[in-house]
C-alpha cells in the first residue's frame, strides 16, 4: 500500500504541474517536450526501467503506430518513448471531459466513435486528415483492455488509413504495464515495462483486402512479442 499511495502522489504532483504547461504553450513540439520529459520522470520516480527494443529507427513523419493495449499506462509509455511530435486517436467521449479534453486537444489527439458497426471505418475517416499533413498517429487497434491477459480483435481503422494513404504502419508492442496498474484495479505494482518497435509495414495496395492484409501482418508481429494468448474471438465490452 505504501509504494502505491506514493505511485499516486507522483502521478498526481506531475500531472498538476504539466497540464498548465500543455494548455498555455503556444507551441505543439513545446507541448510534447513537456509531456514526454514527463512520463519518464513518472516511470524514474515510480522505479520502472523502462527498456526499449528496436528493429529499425522510429519514422519521424508519415507513419502511423500501433500498438497493443492493456493498461491505463500504455499511453504514457508511447509518450515517454517516441520523440517528436504525435498524436493519438482517442475514444470520443474524453473530448467532453472537464480536465482531459482540452489537455488532448491541446497535444493534437484525434477524437472518434469507437461504435462504428463497420468495425472502424469511421474513425480511419477521421484520421485521414491528419495523416495527410504528415502526422503520426498513434493507435490502439483492440480499442480497449481488460485485467484478462491477451490480444484481443484488431479493429480496421488504422489499417484503411494507412493503406488508402500508403503510409508504413509501426508495430509496437508493450510489456509489462498489465501488471503495474490493470483495468478496473486501481493499485500500482511494482514492475518494469520492455518496448518493441518493429519494422515498418508497407501496404501492399490501396483498397480493403490490403487494409485486412496489413491488420493480420501487424496483429501477428505483436502477438508473437507480447507473451499473451490470442483473443482474437473474444468480446470485450469497451471501456
Amino acid at each position: 500500500m505504501g509504494f502505491d499511495a506514493y505511485a499516486w502522489v507522483a502521478l498526481v504532483l506531475i500531472a498538476v504541474c504539466i497540464w498548465p504547461c500543455v494548455i498555455l504553450a503556444p507551441r505543439r513540439a513545446w507541448r510534447h517536450r513537456v509531456i514526454g520529459a514527463a512520463a519518464r520522470l513518472f516511470f524514474h520516480m515510480i522505479g520502472c526501467r523502462l527498456t526499449v527494443e528496436r528493429e529499425a529507427p522510429l519514422p519521424q513523419d508519415n507513419a502511423i503506430i500501433v500498438a497493443n493495449h492493456s493498461s491505463y499506462l500504455d499511453s504514457a509509455v508511447l509518450v515517454a518513448i517516441c520523440p517528436g511530435e504525435i498524436s493519438f486517436i482517442a475514444k470520443e467521449e474524453l473530448a467532453h471531459q472537464i480536465v482531459a479534453g482540452p489537455f488532448l486537444r491541446r497535444l493534437g489527439a484525434i477524437f472518434v466513435r469507437r461504435s462504428d458497426p463497420a468495425g472502424g471505418v469511421a474513425d480511419a475517416e477521421e484520421a485521414l486528415k491528419s495523416a495527410h499533413a504528415g502526422v503520426r498517429l498513434v493507435w490502439f487497434p483492440e480499442g480497449t483492455f481488460s485485467r484478462m491477459p491477451g490480444l484481443l480483435e484488431f479493429h480496421i481503422g488504422a489499417f484503411l488509413t494507412a493503406a488508402q494513404l500508403g503510409l508504413p504502419i509501426v508495430p509496437i508492442t508493450i510489456c509489462g504495464t498489465r501488471s503495474i496498474l490493470r483495468s478496473d484495479f486501481w493499485l500500482f505494482r511494482r514492475g518494469d515495462i520492455t518496448v518493441h518497435i518493429g519494422a515498418p509495414i508497407k501496404p501492399q495496395g490501396k483498397d480493403f483486402q490490403a487494409a485486412i492484409a496489413l491488420r493480420d501482418a501487424t496483429r501477428e508481429k505483436i502477438l508473437a512479442r507480447c507473451g499473451e494468448p490470442d483473443l482474437a474471438h473474444e468480446r470485450v465490452a469497451l471501456t
